[in-house]
């Protein structure tokens, strides 16, 4: 089977900040190959404000971001991975990053495929953002059954030591592919998702996702709620997504599947996420974020139309839920979307914007990557981008996205990776866009 995947995975791309991975040892997003054509005029490379650049000779680097307040000290830091190698953190500041991470975590096994995936949320309620390793190819008892790391945040930043560890105990399940977080019981505790894609019960590889509910003790040691998709091979729990589309204050839970490309949403309440799913539809994954502004949030998917051609739809939230979805009339041509990079206000309207990403985007410098910024509005998302950025070098694979205010200026900053940049990765940070 993993023969069968790797060929596919070649072709394709995932979502949300997974993007397309050769999985005999690449990085997140590098392919060996560059492909070449596009229609579309070469654009400049966007000047970015400041630069963070691997402390070390490294690789992949920059393959996987996320922000969060490690520190509590109200403005937000970042995390880096460089995938197969560890995980840096850079402290945000009024003047943003030191060009020195301050927290370094190289992980635990050689060939995990350590810090896979990353994601924070507040799981034991002290007020300080934690962070969560996947590390897809963990092997302890059960070969590549995969594992997450989760490590408390604290006055002084992120623990040095794991304060939790998640396997999945099933051979080769690739547990930590996908990670994920939510208060989808709205206790005020963040949860934690954990996609298991190879996972196999009594339907071969059919994907699995696993809730452990936070508590002010942190995680629990086993999982509160688990779905699987009970189809073969369609690898359930390929990515998440988390987003309040009902205005009941509690965060529904999207999950995306591969074979079919369909995502599912579980809708969250006092008791937890619900058994079966609330709205599905067609696409390969999507973002979440307030873009009309009117208190519920909608849903942008991402749809491949063929080989080179994406294109999104929205659904707009309502307190019945997700609509369905509207013919958003934007394509993006040799862009191969790994997904909806992320959602800030980028621009201070008080309206999500959306960032779209494509790290194998070629124009025409094969796999340079590129990025795009939607501004919303009350009518919703503009079809026009406000701003994009592409490398303008071959495999950089620019396109993996994080906003959030890393200088405390009030305004939403973009840190854009790109694992394959001169060959070892770089992040490129973009403060206040307009």
């Amino acid at each position: 089977m993993e023969k069968r995947w790797l060929l596919k995975l070649g072709l394709v791309v995932l979502v949300m900040g997974l993007a397309s991975l050769n999985m005999a040892g690449k990085g997140c997003f590098s392919s060996d190959t560059a492909i070449s054509g596009s229609s579309y005029a070469e654009q400049p490379f966007p000047i970015p404000d400041y630069t963070l650049a691997p402390p070390y000779n490294l690789i992949y680097y920059g393959c996987s971001i996320a922000k969060g307040d490690f520190n509590g000290d109200g403005i937000d830091d970042l995390a880096v991975a460089a995938v197969w190698e560890g995980v840096f953190v850079y402290h945000g500041s009024n003047l943003g990053f030191s060009s020195t991470p301050t927290w370094i975590n190289g992980g635990y096994q050689l060939d995990s495929r350590y810090a896979r995936s990353l994601v924070t949320g507040d799981f034991n309620g002290d007020g300080f953002d934690d962070l969560a390793v996947g590390a897809d190819k963990y092997t302890n008892g059960e070969t590549e059954e995969g594992g997450v790391f989760v490590y408390y945040g604290s006055n002084s930043g992120l623990s040095t030591t794991p304060n939790w560890v998640g396997e999945s105990n099933q051979i080769g399940s690739y547990y930590g592919f996908s990670v994920g977080a939510g208060d989808f019981n709205n206790d005020g505790f963040d949860d934690l998702v954990v996609g298991a894609i190879f996972y196999s019960n009594g339907e071969t590889e059919e994907g699995v996702a696993f809730v452990y509910y936070g508590s002010v003790s942190g995680l629990s040691a086993t999982p509160n709620w688990t779905v699987e998709s009970n189809q073969s091979q369609m690898h359930y729990g390929y990515s998440f997504d988390k987003g309040d589309f009902n205005g009941d204050g509690f965060a529904d839970l999207l999950i995306a599947a591969d074979y079919p490309e369909r995502l599912f949403v579980y809708n969250g309440s006092a008791s937890g996420l619900s058994v079966t799913p609330s709205w599905t539809t067609n696409g390969f994954g999507g973002r979440a974020g307030d873009f009309n502004g009117d208190g519920f949030d909608d849903l942008a998917v991402g749809i491949m139309i063929s080989g080179n051609t994406s294109k999104i739809s929205v659904s707009y939230g309502s307190a019945s839920g997700l609509s369905v979805p509207l013919n958003w009339p934007v394509f993006y041509e040799e862009s191969r979307l790994p997904g909806l990079g992320g959602v800030g206000d980028f621009n201070k309207d008080g309206f999500d914007d959306l960032v779209v990403s494509a790290p194998s985007a070629t124009n025409p410098e094969g796999d340079e990557g590129k990025v795009w910024i939607h501004y919303g509005s009350t009518s919703g998302l503009s079809t026009t981008f406000s701003w994009t950025g592409e490398s303008n070098q071959p495999l950089a694979n620019y396109g993996e996205t994080a906003a959030g205010d890393f200088n405390k200026d009030g305004f939403d900053d973009l840190a854009v990776g790109a694992d394959g940049y001169n060959r070892e990765g770089r992040v490129f940070i973009y403060y206040h866009i307009q």
